[in-house]
Order: structure tokens, then sequence, then C-alpha cells
């Protein structure tokens, strides 16, 4: 069994990965678009936008050929279909963004996707291969993805949390520096590259390989920290590095909170039935705990048993839906 809205696509390249995706979400992306052309604020999100294209062109132009076939494919402009791939980086309003937890010695890692109630129609589960390359992944419609979990066939584990710090600058979509990330094969190497690109916004990585070796990752525009944590582990939308000097999160949507409850009720070793209840902790009640009313999908990843678990808000009924890892984790 798998979701109504699990998709898979295969392409040869960037360019018909996006006009593959584009086609399937293209209601979706229609429906958002008008919507939100209709928002006072789109004519500044339009020119914040291309503020980014130009670093993102000179980049990562494979990237940009992959949105420019998603908007091809979706039967958009490109320039509108950009706007919606950016996110809250031209909306300009910064929604705390999940809580991640690994435990098992870095066996098992777990997240709860967090978002905006209206998001939930936008998440789904799709694998998509170009050439030898797979990847598994949560994806939100009218993006190129990496910005929730992924597994790619390289044996890597990626779960991003979002971080709001005051030193900002102009420099590449974060969308775009996760999109490239999620095809990672070598998280030292890739992370060594990241220090030198021009960032924007500042994003949280916690990544782990299929031997259980976990990076955590914290970024601004100017600073990056990179860890080696021990297992257990989690993090949610705060630095928990020296860049803290820097943060810019208030614990409105409980951050704090969650990561204080996530770190009490994490063990060395853990059954999935824990972990699955742990994932539920509504300690701070709906806004401010681990499952918060801005929860729209989870996701368990059992690396030794090469199994993912994952739930969807928009599919509640269905619970937990496993998926095989077994050509993730060779």
């Amino acid at each position: 069994m798998s979701h109504k809205n699990f998709y898979q696509f295969k392409a040869k390249d960037n360019y018909e990965l996006g006009l593959l995706m584009g086609a399937q979400f293209s209601d979706t992306a229609k429906s958002f678009l008008t919507i939100t052309k209709t928002e006072s604020s789109w004519n500044d999100k339009l020119r914040r936008s291309k503020n980014f294209l130009k670093l993102n062109e000179q980049y990562f132009p494979q990237f940009l050929d992959e949105m420019k076939g998603y908007a091809k494919g979706a039967g958009l402009p490109f320039e509108d279909m950009y706007v919606l791939s950016l996110e809250d980086e031209v909306d300009e309003e910064f929604t705390d963004k999940c809580t991640s937890m690994i435990t098992n010695s870095g066996k098992l890692f777990t997240h709860n996707e967090d978002w905006d109630a209206e998001s939930k129609n936008r998440i789904s589960v799709i694998e998509k291969t170009i050439g030898d390359l797979s990847i598994l992944e949560l994806y939100y419609a009218n993006t190129l993805g990496g910005n929730s979990v992924s597994i790619n066939s390289n044996g890597i584990i990626i779960g991003l949390n979002s971080l709001v710090s005051i030193d900002t600058q102009m420099g590449l979509s974060k969308n775009l520096i996760c999109r490239w990330m999620q095809e990672t094969s070598d998280p030292d190497k890739s992370i060594e590259t990241l220090k030198s690109l021009p960032r924007a916004m500042g994003y949280n990585y916690n990544i782990v390989n299929k031997n259980g070796k976990i990076w955590n990752v914290e970024y601004s525009s100017n600073n990056l920290n990179t860890s080696i944590p021990n297992s257990p582990f989690a993090h949610s939308n705060h630095y928990l590095s020296d860049l803290k000097n820097n943060e810019g999160n208030t614990n409105a949507n409980g951050t704090f909170d969650r990561y204080n409850s996530a770190m009490a009720g994490l063990k060395p070793q853990m059954p999935l039935n824990e972990v699955t209840i742990l994932m539920g902790d509504k300690t701070y009640g709906d806004k401010k705990s681990i499952m918060n009313e801005r929860t729209i999908a989870k996701i368990i990843i059992d690396i030794k048993n090469k199994l993912a678990k994952i739930w969807l808000l928009r599919e509640d009924e269905l619970g937990f839906v496993d998926y095989d890892l077994s050509k993730y984790f060779t």
C-alpha cells in the first residue's frame, strides 16, 4: 500500500524531470498561483525573486532548468513559478518549520514536518530518478524539492529545519541550495562547498548516512557551523551552536519547548512504538508541542530494517504507510 499522493518520476535530465513534475502538479500550481496573485504583496514578491535569479543561475543552472521545465509542464510563466518556488524567502514571513530526532546509534531518524495548515494539500511523497540517482522525499508542490526530508540512493538522509537569524544578506536561495544538497554522496565535501557559497537565509541540515554517522549543519548568511553529534540527538528551529548569538527566534511556535520535549523523551535505544509516541507528544499544547497544529506530515526512517514509515495529514485515515528502502541502503 502507498499513499494516494505518491508519485514516481524518471527522467534523463533536470529539465525533463521538471517537465514531468510540473505536469503532475499543474492544478496545484495554478490554484496556488491564482490565490497568491490576489495578495497585495505579489509585486513585492516578484521583485524580490529577481534579486535571487542571477546568483541562482550562476551557481545552479541545472536546477533553474528544472524549474523552467516545471513551469512549462504546469502551463505557467517561469517568472511566476519561480516566485512560488522560493516560498518564505520572498514572503518575508518566517514560520517555524519542523522537529527532527535521531536515535538508535544514528540508525533511526524521525521528523515532524510543520508548516501552515493550508500547505497540507501541497505535500506528497515522491520518488524521482535522474540517471542512476533516485530520491524518495516528502515533497512540497511548487518547489524543486529537497526542503523537507530526503533519502537518496547514495544512502544519505537529509532532514531540514528552518532557522531565523539576524545575520542576513542577499545570496543564493536556500531552496536551491537544499535541492543541490539532497543529491550528495559525500556530506563532508558538500559541506565544504556550502561554506564557500554566497548564502541568503539560514537553514539547518540534519544528515545521516547508512552507517549512522550524523552531521548537524547550522548556517546563516555569513557563518556556518558543523558538528558530528552523538545519538540521541534532536533539532528544532533555533541554533544550538555559537551562531545563537544571531538568534532571531522568539519561541512563538515553541522551538525551545519542542527541543526540550524531544531531548527529555529520547533514549539511546527505542522501539518504533516509543518513537511514534514521542512524535505525537503534546506536552506544550496545540501550538508549541512536537505534535502541533502545524504538523502536516511525519516520517520515520529505520535504516536497520530499510524502511520508511510516512504519515500525511491529508491522508490521516491511513496512519503510517510503509515504504521499502532496500535500494537506498544497499
